[in-house]
């Protein structure tokens, strides 16, 4: 089978995303239970439960309507489902008071790309696929 770049591009910043929480003390495992009815990754850190989807975007900036749909399946497959904290890891770029007004309406955590590159600071090559594939 054949992947097109989109697949592969979701897939490899999934797995870099993955490495990076890893790298910052989370216990990460793949959710059983994906997309509509799921979530991507199920983390760990100092007892602490979270439910952590990941979406890669093509372009930097991205609709709200994409972000808020995503939050919304956090909280509901998540948060709602008995997991103690949310987590929302875009590959685009949230403005300062975008991102307020999703953490205060949806109470998770929301990572962007340039929270990424900051947690990956002490990985320099998981942060130069990170660049190349957000270029």
């Amino acid at each position: 089978m054949e992947m097109n770049d989109s697949v592969s591009n979701w897939r490899v910043f999934e797995h870099l995303v993955k490495t990076i929480l890893e790298a910052n003390g989370f216990q990460v495992q793949v959710n059983m239970l994906r997309g509509d009815e799921g979530f991507d990754f199920l983390g760990s850190l100092e007892n602490e439960t979270w439910a952590i989807e990941v979406k890669y975007y093509r372009t930097a900036q991205v609709r709200a309507s994409l972000i808020e749909a995503a939050a919304t399946r956090v909280v509901n497959n998540g948060i709602d489902g008995n997991v103690g904290k949310g987590m929302l890891v875009v590959s685009s770029i949230l403005s300062n008071n975008f991102r307020y007004e999703l953490e205060k309406r949806f109470s998770i955590l929301f990572v962007d790309r340039a929270d990424l590159r900051s947690m990956a600071s002490s990985l320099p090559d998981v942060l130069d696929k990170i660049d190349a594939l957000l270029e």
